[in-house]
C-alpha cells in the first residue's frame, strides 16, 4: 500500500520511485494500459503463505542477539583469510619463502 502511495505522490524523493514512474510513463507513451492494485492478504493461497512464512522466517535472527564472541571470531578468521589471499601473491618475497603461512611467529628467548 505504501508503494502505491509513493507512487502517487506527487513529490517523491526516492530513486527507485522516480524510475518506476519514468518507466510507466515511457510504457504509457507506448500504448501499454497498466494498473496498478493492492492485494491485501496472501491468506488462502498457497504459494504466497509460504511465500510470506519464508520472507518471515529469513528475519528471525535479527531478533535474537549476537555473542560478541563469535563476531570477533568470524571477523579475525575472515581477516586472516585476506591477509593470507594477499600474502600468496608474494611469491617474489623472501620472507615468503621462509614463512608461506600467515601466523604468529614463534620465538624463543635463551635465558642467561
Amino acid at each position: 500500500m505504501s508503494l502505491l502511495e509513493s507512487l502517487r505522490s506527487s513529490s517523491a524523493h526516492n530513486p527507485l520511485i522516480k524510475e518506476v514512474k519514468d518507466f510507466y510513463r515511457h510504457l504509457l507513451s507506448k500504448g501499454a494500459r497498466i494498473l496498478f492494485s493492492w492485494v491485501p492478504s496472501h491468506v488462502g493461497i498457497t504459494g504466497n503463505e509460504l511465500a510470506d512464512k519464508s520472507a518471515k522466517s529469513a528475519t528471525e535472527f535479527l531478533t535474537r542477539p549476537i555473542v560478541y564472541a563469535a563476531v570477533r571470531s568470524s571477523f579475525n578468521q575472515w581477516c586472516y583469510y585476506q591477509w593470507q589471499e594477499k600474502w600468496n601473491m608474494e611469491t617474489n618475497n623472501n620472507l615468503h619463502v621462509i614463512k608461506p603461512i600467515i601466523s604468529q611467529w614463534v620465538t624463543k628467548l635463551k635465558t642467561p
